[in-house]
């Protein structure tokens, strides 16, 4: 997939999940990078008290596990539902990792 394709594709699952979810109150924007050396094809970053979030999809990641990774329908739609999910926790994440000096691994 191209990276205009993707970059429709997953801004039609986050309006969709962002509505489904009660997320309206969130800013949420979306790109798309060609590359990351990690297991998982999207990242999700918040300012939670501006309720605005970054979700960023690769387009390949370089994984010992999965050499020939291909990004799907699918698996774009399941992994913003999962990126969304985080943000639905943000309030609880941020008082842990506040109250127990960690960093927020998000």
């Amino acid at each position: 997939m191209d990276s205009e394709k993707v970059l429709e594709e997953a801004k039609g699952y986050v309006a969709l999940w962002q509505n489904r979810l009660g997320l309206q109150n969130w800013r949420i924007v979306v790109t798309v990078e060609e590359e990351k050396e990690d297991k998982s094809p999207l990242k999700v970053t918040w300012q939670e008290h501006y309720r605005k979030a970054l979700i960023t999809v690769f387009l390949k990641i370089r994984d010992a596990w999965q050499p020939n990774f291909e990004l799907s329908d699918e698996i774009l739609e399941l992994n913003v539902l999962h990126e969304l999910i985080h943000l639905l926790m943000a309030d609880l994440l941020d008082l842990i990792f506040d109250n127990f000096q960690t960093e927020n691994p998000f």
